[in-house]
C-alpha cells in the first residue's frame, strides 16, 4: 500500500512537472513561471533520494532537510510577490528571514549529525505559508477575482498547498518524537507517509488541473 501510494504520488509530480512545461508560455508572465523550475527541481529531489536510500542504503534525510529549506522559501517568495498589504508583505519578509536563520542554526549547529530531520525549523516555516494563503485568499474574496478565481493559477496552487500544509503540519511536529525509536513502530511510520503521499498526490494533481484550466493572469 506504501510503495502504491508512493509510485501514485511521484507519477503525478512528474505529470505536473511535464504539464508545466507544455503550458509554460501561459504562465511565464507571472511570478509563478518559477513553478516549472520548482517542479523540476523536486522531481530530481524526490528521484535522487530515491536512489540515495534504495540503491546504495544510505541516509537521504540530509537532502530532504536542503529540500525542505528550499521549498519554504520558494512558497514564501511566490506568496509575497502576489499579496498587495504591505504589512503582511513585511511579515513575510521578516518571517522568511527568521526562518531561514533559525533553520540554518538548527541544521549546521545544534543537530548532532545532518540526518536529523530538521521538523521544527520547517514546522515554523509552515506557518507563515499558511498564514499567507489565508491572507491572499481573503484578498481575493474581496475583490473582482472572486468572479474568476478559479481561472487564476495561483488560486489552485493556493488550495493545494493550503491542504497540503495544514495535513503536514501536525505530522512535521510529531516527527520530533517519531524519530526517536522508543514512540515509532513499522506501523505508525507506514502510516505517516502514505498520508504524507496523499497529501502530495492531491496537492500536485490540483496544480495539474490549476495548470490547464487557468487561464487569466493575475495582477494585484
Amino acid at each position: 500500500m506504501k510503495e502504491t501510494v508512493l509510485y501514485i504520488y511521484f507519477g503525478i509530480l512528474v505529470l505536473s512537472f511535464i504539464v508545466s512545461l507544455i503550458y509554460y508560455k501561459k504562465i511565464k508572465k507571472e511570478p509563478l513561471y518559477l513553478l516549472s523550475f520548482f517542479l523540476g527541481f523536486t522531481v530530481f529531489s524526490q528521484t535522487f533520494s530515491y536512489i540515495l536510500w534504495h540503491v546504495f542504503r544510505q541516509y537521504n534525510i540530509w537532502w530532504s532537510n536542503i529540500y525542505m529549506n528550499i521549498e519554504v522559501l520558494f512558497y514564501l517568495y511566490i506568496f509575497y510577490q502576489y499579496i498587495e498589504n504591505k504589512i503582511v508583505k513585511k511579515v513575510l519578509l521578516w518571517g522568511g528571514i527568521s526562518f531561514e536563520i533559525y533553520y540554518l542554526v538548527s541544521f549546521l549547529i545544534l543537530s548532532e549529525n545532518y540526518n536529523i530531520s530538521q521538523s521544527f525549523p520547517y514546522s515554523f516555516g509552515s506557518l507563515f505559508i499558511i498564514f499567507a494563503i489565508f491572507w491572499l485568499l481573503i484578498e481575493m474574496f474581496k475583490s473582482d477575482k472572486v468572479l474568476y478565481m478559479a481561472k487564476y493559477l495561483i488560486y489552485w496552487v493556493s488550495i493545494g498547498a493550503l491542504i497540503y500544509y495544514v495535513v503536514n503540519f501536525p505530522i512535521n511536529i510529531s516527527d520530533f518524537f517519531l524519530s526517536r525509536e522508543e514512540f515509532i513502530d513499522d506501523t505508525t511510520y507506514r502510516f505517516r507517509n502514505i498520508i504524507l503521499n496523499t497529501s502530495n498526490i492531491l496537492y500536485y494533481g490540483i496544480i495539474t488541473i490549476g495548470i490547464i484550466w487557468s487561464s487569466k493572469p493575475y495582477h494585484s
